[in-house]
């Protein structure tokens, strides 16, 4: 089929989104690379381990904390007709209920996790940079729903930036310690935010549209809002899947092996940057309207390819990176990472299937099956924690894997006409699509097939 010129230029315009949004979020595990080993030798395993134990449940607070709404204004944003200007109101609106409920909860949790006086003080202290973390998530949901992916790029290399910057000065200057630490890695968010707040405001004046009574008002809130409900138990789920290991490991293994841990999973991470841009591509789209699921579903088949290939040399050359950028010290970690680049693939299609089932207006399935895999992963976790970062990575892993194959198993049940999991695994036409799509640089053909 003949292509007209529009719609190359149409087809140039979405590639340039899929690579802007991969390209963000590799930059920021690119300077963690440099980051993580200066925290790693500089604070030594024991101190790494605070490290994470403190700021994992903090920046995890700032995506649970919007209880459910960032995808909630994504959703409404891209497909039920909520404006931009009405979508940041609402956004604004709730940062405070939300800053207040989310910090109770810290506090209560900090008597819980931390049994040394001195690390509970400085957990509570850095419990302060909620608010500002809490509007970088709200903002990435707004921004995500407009298509404005700029926005959400530039927060993300900014904030990558100023960690970066900031934690090469003070190990230049022997002055990085865990309390310094654990303030660059939460209050990067506060200079992102200022980078686009230009950008926010030239958005809102090209694409004003005044919203009428119904939108501004409370039945509108309304609506979000019971999304935003619906949404909440699958995004705890999820992050707990991918971090709530971390939290509560601590007490089960220890300070050094978290450390080990951790840094494993620093690097088995890493390939995840794909699968976190096809999340956003499934949940804003490439293009306006709600009838491009097909080209959306191609793009995401081959993100996940991409991440899985990435995973496997990653594990292939663990046995000489891990100790290359972390020191002898941390040669523990090996094992764990390998074991967690195998279940890198799993997660990402994790990622990708809870972003389909809130495209298709499934999200209390994705919740109820994830919740599932929470529990899973937390019971193993005790099971397998006495042996250390290892025992946790394998129950990380099998968590993931059974994750999958549950949330496959119910939304085939449930949609068995509609788009399932299968769907985010590519084949070997898929392959054959999107190889000659970047090579004429065209637009991802239609489908003929359903559509969301």
């Amino acid at each position: 089929m003949a292509l007209l010129p529009a719609e190359h230029r149409a087809g140039r315009g979405e590639l340039a989104q899929v690579v802007s949004l991969v390209g963000a979020n590799m930059f920021i595990p690119a300077t963690a690379l440099i980051t993580g080993p200066i925290l790693a030798r500089a604070l030594g395993p024991e101190g790494r381990g605070i490290f994470a134990a403190v700021t994992t449940p903090l920046l995890l607070a700032s995506l649970l904390g919007t209880l459910g709404l960032q995808d909630a204004l994504t959703q409404f944003l891209a497909r039920r007709g909520l404006t931009p200007v009405s979508g940041l109101r609402h956004a604004a609106a709730a940062l405070l209920p939300c800053t207040l409920v989310s910090t109770a909860g810290l506090v209560g949790l900090a008597f819980w996790l931390f049994d040394a006086p001195s690390t509970r003080h400085l957990f509570l202290i850095l419990v302060s940079s909620l608010p500002i973390n809490l509007a970088v998530s709200l903002l990435f949901g707004w921004a995500t729903g407009i298509r404005a992916y700029r926005i959400v790029n530039r927060v993300k290399v900014v904030m990558a930036t100023t960690r970066l910057l900031l934690v090469v000065g003070l190990a230049l200057g022997d002055h990085l310690t865990v309390p310094l630490a654990c303030a660059v890695q939460l209050f990067g968010g506060a200079v992102g935010l200022l980078a686009v707040a230009p950008s926010v405001r030239r958005h809102l004046r090209e694409n004003h549209v005044v919203a009428d009574r119904t939108e501004a008002g409370v039945p509108r809130a309304a609506e979000i809002w019971a999304l935003a409900v619906a949404l909440l138990p699958g995004v705890l789920a999820s992050l707990a899947t991918a971090r709530l290991d971390q939290v509560i490991a601590l007490p089960i293994m220890g300070a050094r092996e978290l450390g080990l841990y951790a840094a494993a999973v620093s690097l088995a991470e890493l390939p995840l940057v794909f699968a976190t841009a096809g999340r956003s591509l499934l949940l804003g789209g490439l293009r306006t309207g709600d009838g491009h699921l097909e080209q959306d579903l191609l793009i995401a088949q081959g993100i996940l390819l991409m991440t899985v290939l990435s995973a496997v040399v990653l594990a292939a050359i663990s046995p000489v990176l891990v100790p290359f950028l972390f020191g002898q010290d941390f040669a523990g970690a090996v094992l764990p990472m390998v074991i967690l680049c195998l279940g890198t693939g799993c997660l990402a299609a994790i990622n990708q299937a809870t972003a389909l089932c809130v495209r298709i207006d499934r999200p209390a399935l994705q919740s109820l099956t994830l919740l599932g895999t929470t529990v899973l992963n937390v019971v193993l976790l005790f099971l397998l924690g006495s042996a250390g970062a290892t025992g946790a990575a394998v129950a990380s892993v099998l968590s993931y894997l059974v994750g999958l194959l549950v949330l496959a198993a119910v939304l085939r049940r449930a949609a068995p006409h509609g788009p399932g999991v299968a769907d985010l695994f590519p084949r070997r036409e898929t392959l054959v699509v999107l190889g000659d799509a970047v090579r004429r640089r065209s637009p991802v053909p239609r489908s003929e097939g359903r559509s969301s």
